[in-house]
């Protein structure tokens, strides 16, 4: 499965990251490795690559 995302304001392309948090949850989010910004994080029993990506491209990434 493979996701387009846009570039991050930095320049820079972001990547996919998945952290198993329980059992049956995992959180899905997009984050820039320049700049550490990133989108919400996603929690669902399987990795969701494509809404963590719809959000990062609709522009919801955040600022650390």
């Amino acid at each position: 499965m493979t996701v387009k995302l846009n570039r991050c304001r930095c320049g820079r392309m972001p990547g996919v990251r998945t952290c198993r948090v329980a059992e049956d949850a995992i959180e899905t989010w997009v984050e820039c490795a320049g700049c550490r910004a990133r989108s919400p994080k996603i929690e669902d029993a399987y990795a969701d690559p494509e809404s963590a990506a719809a959000q990062w491209n609709s522009g919801k990434g955040t600022k650390w």
